[in-house]
């Protein structure tokens, strides 16, 4: 009977002990399972970095390559503005030019045929170089907006009819002198009318 009760006292010691076993157990795989989802965020975590690294990279990239694009518009702009203005002046100096010839004709006591005529193919090179480089600006001219190519042609329309007007003149002066006969002159047109060669 004494046997009986220790075997009986045994076995409620062994249950005991599985019985803690078993919390200990459930308690290691919670434990683990923490562990497990601990380690799966620092991992997500891990790639969320990454992949902001990444599209910040992007980002800075694109922002770098619209700042150019930026100044590179506002350099063409301002190219263009200038370019605009210096056909402006050009145009201004032929009209300084005509009136001169002009005054030149109407005066009495017109100079020596040569020394006019050299006046004459001085201001005829002037005219052809601002041609020149009218013809160049224009070739260059490929990123200009619609609003500026206008302006640029209307400043060679008036280019070219200070040219012909000029030319026109100085067939005058050159006839002048010997009383010959002087072509008519060309009927003059709007300036914005005027077709390019």
């Amino acid at each position: 009977e004494l046997q009986i009760k220790r075997l009986k006292n045994t076995i409620v010691e062994l249950q005991n002990e599985m019985e803690n076993v078993r919390i200990e157990n459930r308690t290691l795989k919670q434990v683990q399972a923490r562990l497990q989802y601990k380690e799966d965020a620092e991992n997500r975590l891990e790639e969320l970095r990454a992949h902001h690294a990444k599209d910040t990279q992007v980002l800075n990239e694109q922002l770098r390559r619209y700042k150019k694009q930026l100044r590179t518009a506002e350099q063409t702009i301002k190219d263009n503005n200038l370019t605009i203005l210096k056909e402006q002046v050009k145009g201004k100096k032929n009209e300084e030019t005509i009136t001169h010839l002009r005054q030149l004709l109407a005066k009495k006591d017109l100079e020596t045929r040569e020394k006019l005529q050299r006046e004459l193919e001085k201001e005829r090179k002037a005219v052809q170089e601002a041609e020149g480089r009218a013809a160049k600006v224009e070739k260059n001219a490929e990123l200009a907006n619609n609003l500026h190519r206008k302006l640029l042609l209307v400043e060679k329309k008036k280019s070219a009819a200070a040219a012909e007007e000029i030319s026109y003149l100085m067939e005058k002066v050159r006839h002048s002198a010997s009383g010959s006969r002087v072509r008519k002159k060309p009927r003059e047109s709007p300036s914005l009318l005027l077709t390019l060669e």
